[in-house]
This record gives C-alpha cells, sequence and structure tokens, in this order.
C-alpha cells in the first residue's frame, strides 16, 4: 500500500507540474485574468508541496536511510527533510517561485536517496536472479567437462586434470547453493562470478593442449588447409542441430555461444595467415578453432570425438 501511495504521489506530482506549464504558457487576456492565473499558480504549488509532505511520509526509502547504518545515507535523509522544511517556510513567507524549486530540489534528492537506500525485497529479488543465472553458467562447465570425461580413454594424461576440475567445480555449486539458502546471494555470486572465469580459463587450456591426429596425406599445407577448414563447418553445422534436438539449458547455451564465438574470432585469423600464405600457422590456428566447437557441442549435451 505504501509504495502505491508514493505511486501515486509521484503521479499527481507531475500532473500538478503540468498545469503550472500551462498556466505559466497561457496568455493573459485582461487584469483580472492575471490575478486568477497568479492565485492558481500558488494554489498548484501547495499542492505539490502538500504531495511531497505525503512522499516523505509514505515512502519507504527515506524511513530506510533515516535508520541507516550508513552516515552518508543518513545524511542525505537529513537534507531532503531539511529542504522540505525550508521549502515549507519559503512558501509560508510568500515565496511561490522559490518553495517550487526548493521543492524540485527535494524530488532529485529523494530519487538519490532511494538509490542508495533500495527496497531489500527489490535487491534480494535482484540477486536471486543473478544468481540463479551464474549458477547455470557454471553448470554448463561442469557438463563440459562430464562430456569430455566420458571421450577420454583411461590414460589419457589430461583425465586427472579433467577430474580435479569436475570436483572442484561440485564443491563450488555445494558451497554457492549453501549460501543462497541461506540468503547470502552477494557471496553466493561473488563465488559463481570467479568460478565461472576460472572455468572458462582451464577449459581453454584444456584445449590447447590436446593434440589433433588423422591419418588423411596432403599433397599441400594449402590442400591440408582446405581439409581443416571442411572439417571445422561439419562442426559448425552441428550447433543448431544440438540446439534443436537436445533443448539445452540457458546455461549451456551461454556457455556453448562463448565457445561458438572464440572459435569464429580464430577460424578469422586462420583465413588471414593462410591468404597470407602462412599455412602451417593457418593449420594450427583452424585446429583451435575445431576444438572450441567440438567444447560448444558437448556444453549442449552433444559427444563428439576429438
Amino acid at each position: 500500500m505504501r509504495e502505491r501511495a508514493v505511486a501515486l504521489c509521484f503521479t499527481l506530482l507531475s500532473l500538478t507540474a503540468a498545469q503550472s506549464l500551462h498556466a505559466a504558457q497561457t496568455p493573459a487576456a485582461a487584469p483580472a485574468a492575471a490575478g486568477a492565473a497568479k492565485q492558481s499558480s500558488r494554489e498548484v504549488v501547495q499542492q505539490k508541496l502538500q504531495l511531497v509532505k505525503m512522499l516523505l511520509t509514505q515512502s519507504t526509502a527515506i524511513d530506510r536511510a533515516s535508520h541507516s547504518d550508513d552516515p552518508a545515507i543518513k545524511q542525505k535523509a537529513t537534507e531532503v527533510l531539511a529542504l522540505y522544511a525550508k521549502a515549507h517556510n519559503t512558501f509560508g513567507a510568500g515565496d511561490t517561485g522559490g518553495a517550487e524549486k526548493l521543492l524540485d530540489e527535494v524530488l532529485h534528492l529523494i530519487a538519490d536517496t532511494s538509490r542508495l537506500a533500495p527496497d531489500p525485497v527489490r535487491v534480494e529479488a535482484e540477486q536471486r536472479a543473478r544468481y540463479d543465472e551464474l549458477l547455470e553458467n557454471v553448470r554448463g562447465i561442469q557438463i563440459t567437462y562430464q562430456e569430455m570425461r566420458k571421450d577420454m580413454s583411461p590414460k589419457d594424461k589430461q583425465l586427472p586434470v579433467i577430474i580435479a576440475n569436475l570436483e572442484r567445480n561440485r564443491s563450488l555449486i555445494d558451497k554457492a547453493q549453501g549460501l543462497a539458502q541461506n540468503k547470502r546471494y552477494r557471496e553466493a555470486i561473488e563465488l559463481l562470478d570467479s568460478g565461472y572465469t576460472a572455468g572458462v580459463s582451464d577449459l581453454n587450456k584444456l584445449m590447447d593442449s590436446v593434440t589433433t591426429t588423422y591419418e588423411p596425406k596432403f599433397n599441400s599445407p594449402a590442400e591440408e588447409f582446405d581439409y581443416e577448414m571442411a572439417r571445422y563447418r561439419s562442426y559448425e553445422e552441428l550447433i543448431p542441430i544440438a540446439h534443436e534436438q537436445l533443448k539445452p539449458n540457458e546455461g549451456s547455451i551461454k556457455m556453448s555461444e562463448r565457445f561458438v564465438q572464440e572459435s569464429r574470432v580464430a577460424r578469422d585469423t586462420a583465413k588471414q595467415q593462410a591468404a597470407g600464405g602462412d599455412h602451417k600457422a593457418a593449420i594450427m590456428t583452424l585446429q583451435g578453432a575445431t576444438k572450441r566447437l567440438q567444447a560448444a557441442l558437448r556444453t549442449l549435451g552433444l559427444m563428439v570425438p576429438e
């Protein structure tokens, strides 16, 4: 109810401001009309004064600021009330224009104070949404690790790294969920954010360490580059199919899109290297781009070989 009253106050204040502007722009037809316009202007400012008073009374933000532990926020609330008292006294002294200017300053201060002392219910809802988003992203990394582990042989030298990262990621998720259950969303967000950044970095390092081998023989580096480009495109064509068939969650989609974007940057670099005649470098760059497409597909839930 208090929030509705505050919203109503702002609506009425905008209407009185519009009326004041209309009165100021309407030309005086006669001295009597001019006197009526002056009286009307004073009435409008008096309404505005009453509405600002109601706003100060009903605003939960001002109440929160007045009882804040932060001296700067508390001082803002004191300034708002003092400025309103000054506007009230100015109006009482007959200075209608001066009172209206002061009331406009009060409204600006109320808006600033509301930002400094936001509604805790709204803040919690925003933090919860951010937490859910990051949790999905970190789970997307977990899925990628799990798919990579499935594709590895027991003798693969990278398997212990994958297992360690899986455990670390699982522990991170459990800890973040524990914080969220206690509504410590800010701490959970910081934990997941740093974990997500580290997870992406680790995945990139793992992909860079994998050696790509294949049987075909090539007559020239240019021919081998064409083969790698065709291989890249075949994986690229699987991305929309994986989206359609596997219906991955939002966190997995975002993680996958990041790998796809990285792969495209590397692909374009490879094209430039090949155009410049450095096909050996282009081949290595393009292989890296393909690894990132493979990671994108694993993140979406598709098992792909190296």
